[in-house]
């Protein structure tokens, strides 16, 4: 009997421990959220240097991408498009942009 006692009063405190770290845990996240030091971080490209290329430009390289993948690698088109949405992303389509700050350029 004193054995069955003793594993209800350890069970008893894993679980009081669990409920208490948890506790503690929040209240640090709902304090860190509150005062601003949570920061999402963004992936915009704000130091790739963008040159401008009109529509017709980016279409094309777009297009000549897309015909790329598909025919020499026999791309999927979404796995061709899910490139070009990566490409559009990183360079925007154009082989000559160059980022600033690691100096990594075209597509």
């Amino acid at each position: 009997m004193q054995v069955m006692a003793f594993e209800y009063k350890k069970k008893k405190w894993k679980l009081i421990a669990y409920i208490v770290g948890g506790a503690i845990l929040l209240i640090i996240l709902l304090i860190a959220a509150i005062t601003g030091q949570l920061q999402e971080n963004s992936c915009d490209n704000s130091t790739t240097t963008e040159t401008q290329l009109d529509s017709k430009s980016m279409t094309e390289n777009a297009k000549n991408i897309y015909a790329h993948w598909k025919q020499k690698y026999g791309a999927t088109p979404q796995a061709a498009a899910g490139i070009l949405g990566v490409l559009q992303l990183e360079s925007r389509l154009d082989p000559k942009s160059v980022n600033s700050s690691s100096g990594a350029t075209g597509l």
